[in-house]
């Protein structure tokens, strides 16, 4: 797969794909679900210490319509409601171009761009993503080469993940590249820009964030409601290596607010990760979409092995903090520890230690242990 669909979750075992006799339609079926613990064990910032909930239950089908048409389609059920979250079809019968209409992600970071089931933590950094909602309705071009792509969208309602953005219009792009590949020695160095563009509907932006995890759901750093905002635009940037099991990643950005008759605020976050997989084996990379992909055990419990094991670090820091704006700042360190005991299975285990400066919400310094069960086909 490639282009607009380096969203789509990982192909499942062959039995499970239908296809027809000339290979112009396909129909892969997938399923996941996630449900995850979290425990504060140390300054809570929120009223409840502890809880658990389904983090995902997300079903749906990616595949192949009359040869040069792909097709992506995702429901999730959470909290007893379904909601749409990927749905797009895509035309590839021009060599070199995608062009997608639906419902996908904007381009962003790698975090972003790559399928939440092969995250080396349990949630994507909150550094970069509170600065841009994960999907939004619109329309994208992707030229793309063997190893670089282009990635430009135009899209419009907003999903309310970040900036409380009602109506209006928006712009983001991404382009990567790698300087050096070496696949059989799996050895990388990627490169990537990305940019945005927000003119929001209701003239209102809000940026915030809650310490690494999903759960408790207890922002720790939040500006107020920006009102009388015309427009919001951010820049940033990605650095990718690997070499065997070992990878770093680091990603950052950066956005200012065009307020009307007011201080325009600029805020940033950034975060650097390293993960080594302790079994020898390396997590996949799509060249063509510039995201990292699967990690297959090489010795599966299931054949009498004891399946991949990964460790990893990760540290983020947040800015709200600018003019007359009191957001606070945040940073963050993450520990994990990942069992992949087969393809399809995989059990995450999280530290996280939170430290707030100047935050409107809070004066605690939380620190949770987060465990995650996933299943996925």
């Amino acid at each position: 797969m490639g282009g607009a669909l380096a969203n789509a979750q990982p192909l499942p075992s062959p039995e499970y794909v239908y296809k027809s006799d000339d290979g112009s339609f396909t129909f892969d079926p997938h399923f996941v679900s996630q449900v995850d613990f979290t425990t504060v064990v140390a300054e809570g910032a929120g009223k409840e210490n502890s809880d658990h909930r389904y983090r995902r239950q997300r079903f749906g089908a990616a595949g192949v319509l009359a040869t040069d048409w792909r097709y992506q389609w995702f429901m999730e059920l959470s909290e007893g409601k379904a909601q749409l979250r990927d749905g797009f079809i895509a035309y590839a019968g021009l060599p070199g171009w995608w062009f997608v209409a639906g419902q996908f992600r904007e381009y962003g970071t790698m975090n972003e761009q790559s399928s939440f089931i092969h995250l080396h933590f349990l949630e994507r950094p909150y550094a970069t993503a509170a600065f841009q909602p994960l999907r939004n309705r619109g329309i994208g071009i992707n030229p793309h080469g063997k190893d670089w792509s282009y990635q430009l969208g135009l899209f419009t309602d907003g999903t309310g993940e970040a900036g409380d953005e009602d109506g209006g219009w928006g712009i983001s792009t991404r382009l990567h590249g790698q300087l050096y590949n070496d696949v059989a020695a799996s050895r990388l160095l990627h490169l990537a820009v990305h940019a945005r563009f927000r003119e929001p509907g209701n003239g209102i932006a809000r940026f915030r964030a809650t310490g690494d995890e999903a759960v408790l759901r207890d922002p720790l750093v939040s500006t107020p409601v920006l009102r009388d905002t015309d427009a919001f635009a951010s820049l940033g940037g990605e650095i990718y290596a690997t070499e065997g099991p070992l990878s770093f990643l680091t990603e950052w950005r950066a956005v200012e607010v065009d307020r009307a008759d007011t201080t325009d605020p600029r805020f940033w976050g950034g975060m650097a990760q390293l993960a080594y997989v302790l079994t020898g084996e390396q997590r996949e990379y799509l060249p063509r979409q510039g995201t990292f992909w699967a990690l297959t055990p090489r010795a599966p419990v299931d054949s009498g092995g004891t399946g991949a094991w990964e460790v990893a670090a990760r540290v983020q820091t947040l800015d709200l903090q600018s003019d007359n704006v009191q957001g606070g700042q945040l940073s963050t360190l993450t520990l994990g520890l990942n069992w992949y005991p087969v393809w399809w299975s995989r059990v995450m285990v999280n530290y996280a230690i939170n430290h707030v400066e100047d935050s409107p919400l809070t004066d605690q310094n939380p620190q949770y242990v987060m465990t995650r069960l996933q299943v996925n086909f």
